[in-house]
């Protein structure tokens, strides 16, 4: 569960390829080619702005209530064993 809630506010690499239809062409054959790009960059703009703010405040309510759990389980075990 921490490993899942700390990937959520790094949305460095949607950001980085948000563009990538808009620059690379994609449907430069497509009539409705510029209604498509332009709702792909929106929409890597809005993942961008949500999942930074949603995956903060998760992180921040339920990363340290994990992460102590995981910690609790691993003591009690003895630790990892090979």
């Amino acid at each position: 569960l921490f490993c899942f809630l700390s990937t959520l506010p790094r949305a460095t690499i949607q950001g980085a390829l948000g563009p990538i239809p808009v620059r690379d062409r994609f449907f430069h054959s497509d009539q409705f080619r510029a209604e498509r790009t332009q709702f792909i960059a929106a929409a890597a703009r809005l993942y961008v702005v949500v999942m930074a703010v949603v995956g903060s405040i998760l992180l921040d309510r339920y990363g340290v209530r994990a992460l102590q759990t995981i910690t609790e389980v691993v003591g009690s075990s003895g630790g990892c064993q090979k």
